[in-house]
Formats: structure tokens, sequence, C-alpha cells
């Protein structure tokens, strides 16, 4: 039976152990098998993933391009080629958004799981989601959704409204510009939570470390209304963007560049 993705908490997922971890002697051999899809300059205006286990990235350039690469693990090499095909992706692309959706196996003791590289004009929205990987975002200047259960989430010099979330996770995001009305929502339930901008950057900002520390390092002009180890809320420049981020077992750093 092919499991829908659904985004579940951390806990649910280390209960669900072999589900999408695999396990024991099934890990002895890998099989993988890669795919290409690509589409002309403005075919796709938007991109949605809805991945289980694999990496998911996304980078800028002149057309979309997505490169998937499917695998399974197995008790050897036979027994993983067997069972690649039961790692099934759609793609589709609808009134201009490319949507990419990874379905696998449920309560298996092999590990099935498909990693993601896609290429996209900067203007492009995107909106990541997997269970079970890391997500890296580079140079997307529109607004972005990205959300992991178990990984990192790394961003390098994004533009426009962003939110981020792992469950079990650092995010260092990278901003190129945070200019109004662009908002950055931005949390992990057990990691650290850092915001690179430009110094010359003017937002308001809610920062809290539940479990670690919070700092706000290298700008001019800070107003503080809140101003404790663990919580900070204040005022960069005129405030004309706004920042929240929070993370509840890690430290919160607001930086400049």
């Amino acid at each position: 039976m092919m499991a829908k993705f659904r985004l579940v908490p951390a806990l649910a997922l280390l209960a669900a152990g072999c589900s999408l971890l695999g396990g024991g002697d099934y890990q002895g051999s890998r099989a993988e098998e890669q795919q290409t899809e690509t589409w002309e300059a403005g075919e796709v205006g938007r991109v949605v993933v809805q991945n289980v286990n694999g990496e998911v990235q996304v980078k800028t350039g002149l057309t979309a391009t997505a490169r998937i690469t499917r695998y399974c693990t197995g008790r050897d090499r036979a027994d993983a080629e067997a069972n690649l095909d039961r790692v099934v992706v759609s793609v589709t692309v609808v009134a201009g958004v490319l949507t990419l959706q990874v379905q696998v196996p449920e309560r298996d003791p092999r590990l099935f799981g498909a990693d993601i590289e896609i290429t996209v004009p900067p203007t492009t929205a995107v909106d990541l989601q997997t269970v079970s990987g890391g997500i890296v975002v580079t140079g997307i200047n529109a607004a972005m959704q990205v959300e992991t259960t178990t990984g990192n989430i790394t961003t390098h010099g994004v533009r426009g409204n962003i939110a981020a979330a792992s469950g079990n996770g650092a995010l260092d995001i990278d901003m190129a510009e945070l200019a109004a009305p662009h908002a950055v929502t931005l949390s992990s339930g057990r990691g650290d939570v850092r915001l690179t901008i430009p110094a010359s950057s003017s937002a308001m900002f809610t920062l809290t470390a539940a479990g670690g520390e919070v700092a706000v390092t290298g700008f001019d002009g800070v107003f503080y209304t809140v101003n404790t180890p663990q919580n900070k809320v204040g005022v960069i420049g005129t405030g004309a963007g706004l920042i929240t981020a929070t993370s509840a077992n890690g430290n919160v750093t607001l930086r400049a560049k």
C-alpha cells in the first residue's frame, strides 16, 4: 500500500521506525535511478514539492528543470533493484504550478526515498515539504514556504516573504535583501535558528529561544522593547519588514552582513 505524503511530528516519525528509516539487513545495498524533466521559460511560476525521505534543493536558472533521484535499499543489489519502482514520483504542471509528489511504501524494512534538485527562474515562488531530509534554497526572489520534520533548512541570497520550519533541525537563513513589506517567520523545535540580513535592513523583530539564548549583532540603531537572554523584541531602523524567529530548544541569532 502506498503512503500519500503527510508531514508528521518528529516523535511520530521516530515511532514509525522502519516505515521511513529502514533498518537492519535491508541497508546492505542501494539502488537508484535518475530522471530529468525540463520546461520552457514562462511555463512554471510556482513549485510545490511534497517529499517523504530525501533532500530537496532549489536553485535559479533560465529555465525550469527537475532532477529526481529515486532510491531504495535492500538486503543485496537484486533486492534493492527489484523494489526501486515502489518509489512513485508524480510530476505535473497545471496553470503554471509545477507539483512533484513522492509516495513510498509503508511498514517496510527497506529505506525508500527521492532526492530532488530543481532549477527555476528567480521569480518562481516555492513551497517545499519533506519529512526526513534537508532543504536548501539559493537565489529565489519570491515567496518561499519550506518545512521539514527532521532536517536542516538553509538559504543563500534569497528575497521575499519566507516561512520556514523544522521540527528537528537547524535553520540558517541568508537573505540578500529584507524590504518592506516582507515578513520572515522561522521556527525550530530542536535546533538553532540563524537569520543573516544586510546591515542596512529595516525591520521589527520578535525573537524567542525557550531553551537557549537570543543574540542580535552587527546593526546600528537597534531599539528594544524587550531585551532578555531568551526574548528580544525591538526595531531595526524604521521597522519596515517583520521578523519572527523561535526555537524551542536552541539559540536564535539575528545578525548583519
